[in-house]
């Protein structure tokens, strides 16, 4: 099998910074044609993946797709350039014909504006491995790699992330890291950066109807912090390492505590202090490493545990600030989950939408969750989502685990979907590339475990951790405009 050439390109940042506007596509076409001509190959034993189109002359301007095999379906079709380069999604199907050769072949034509039509051969079969980039190497370069180059969408993150939240109300971006031990705050409207230092590493963040930010830490200490005036009010002594925080309406804070026996949720009263623990039945029921999650605008509170199969859905009864003593169990295997802002629907990490089940003093009821729908996501898990209701629109980010303790080892993806008939509106790939403090870019494989998008649903903070493990403590920070 003829062996695979990889061409000048490198993996680049593509953010798709707008779609194709009319008056592109109405616009007289250039009549240049250029043709690459290494093949792109894929292999059947790749058949989904993604590749990066490198063409430095295209800058930021828009293309679309004219043309592409009929058994290839690649994404986005239409889009802009970001620094002279775009990624593209791709999803091969079973030729209808057959060939007297162990691959089928075709065009891919990409109109650029302005600058003409490039064409490069597709190959598909019983490949080696799949190429990862493509582009036009007869343009100035003489043959040689072109720089890698950041269009300022990406930035390093100093510190290892631990936890991260996004305040709406404020626009405020929060990133908790250790190594150096600090809280990074990021007016996102202002593009304004500010950091508070730690005197302890934070393990966990959570925010207060009143918009306060509670810090959970690796040592039994929790803080709550005024984010606006970037000072810690207070720090309570606790009697457990904190893993997990749940604020609650009522100036009740609940945690889960680190570890994996059998154990209590703890609940503090941030205006007294007081701390006690939930003698909840059955106990059996709750552990230590379990994740908390407020149901909004109900008295609820959802759990998940980390350390025990199946993960079991938990819900707490939170109507009177202390949990009532019986915890409703499901014995389920959801993994990791999210209430939804609507207070009636949760979001799986993998995919599904169900109807959050009601209350029950009933120890273990056997009765399942109704489906309220599915999102068709590219990737295996959901490591993080966020909603956007001005866009009624949900955004999840995309892995192959939901357990930040493994290395995903490939790139993850973040995607867009409507918030009501969970039909996917678009696909947002991450870019291949870290930067450091120093400006110097390098390739990596990344993985993104936190999405977030602000008030008006206009950008995404994408989180990303290098997937290599060995460059794992490398962290940093995208931003999408979204389409």
């Amino acid at each position: 099998m003829k062996s695979l050439i990889h061409f000048f390109l490198i993996v680049i940042l593509a953010l798709l910074a707008g779609s194709c506007n009319n008056d592109f596509l109405n616009n007289t076409e250039p009549t240049t044609f250029y043709t690459i001509e290494e093949p792109l190959v894929i292999s059947s034993q790749q058949p989904q993946g993604s590749i990066s189109f490198h063409l430095p002359e295209a800058g930021d301007r828009h293309y679309y797709i004219r043309t592409h095999p009929k058994w290839m379906n690649i994404e986005p079709t239409q889009g802009r350039f970001s620094g002279g380069a775009i990624p593209f999604l791709y999803t091969m199907s079973q030729p209808d014909y057959q060939t007297g050769d162990d691959y089928y072949s075709g065009w891919l034509e990409i109109m650029v504006e302005d600058i003409g039509y490039y064409q490069v051969q597709v190959w598909y079969g019983h490949f080696d491995q799949s190429t990862d980039t493509i582009g036009n190497g007869g343009n100035g370069h003489g043959g040689q790699e072109p720089p890698i180059t950041n269009n300022g969408r990406v930035s390093p993150i100093k510190g290892i992330v631990t936890d991260a939240l996004y305040d709406k109300s404020g626009d405020l971006l929060v990133i908790a890291t250790k190594n150096p031990n600090q809280l990074l705050i990021r007016n996102t409207q202002l593009d304004l950066p500010s950091t508070i230092e730690l005197d302890k590493s934070p393990q966990c963040l959570e925010l207060t109807p009143d918009g306060k930010l509670l810090v959970g830490y690796t040592v039994a200490y929790l803080s709550v912090v005024n984010i606006q005036a970037l000072s810690i009010e207070k720090t309570y002594t606790l009697n457990c390492v904190p893993f997990d925080l749940a604020a609650g309406d009522n100036g009740w804070c609940y945690i889960s505590p680190s570890g994996s026996d059998f154990d209590n949720l703890r609940n503090l009263n941030l205006e007294t202090g007081e701390i006690t623990q939930s003698s909840s039945h059955p106990s059996h029921h709750f552990h230590g490493g379990t994740w908390l999650m407020k149901v909004k605008d109900q008295p609820y509170l959802l759990a998940s545990r980390t350390s025990v199969s199946p993960s079991g859905v938990l819900l707490f009864d939170i109507s009177q600030g202390l949990p009532k003593d019986t915890i409703a169990y499901w014995h389920e295997d959801l993994q990791r989950f999210w209430p939804m802002q609507n207070g009636q629907h949760m979001l799986t990490t993998r995919g599904k939408v169900y109807f959050i089940p009601a209350y029950t003093t009933k120890w273990e009821p056997i009765a399942t969750f109704d489906l309220y729908g599915e999102l068709n996501t590219r990737m295996n898990f959901i490591s993080s989502f966020d909603e956007s209701e001005p866009t009624n629109s949900l955004f999840v980010a995309e892995g192959t685990t939901v357990y930040k303790n493994y290395s995903q080892q490939e790139t993850g993806l973040i995607e867009q979907f409507d918030a009501t008939n969970l039909n996917r509106l678009n696909t947002y790939p991450l870019s291949p590339y870290e930067v450091d403090e120093f400006g110097n870019l390098s390739e990596a494989k990344l993985e993104v475990w936190y999405v977030f998008v602000n008030s008006q649903g206009k950008e995404l903070y994408a989180l990303r951790r290098n997937a290599n493990e060995a460059y794992r403590d490398r962290w940093s920070l995208e931003v999408f405009e979204v389409e």
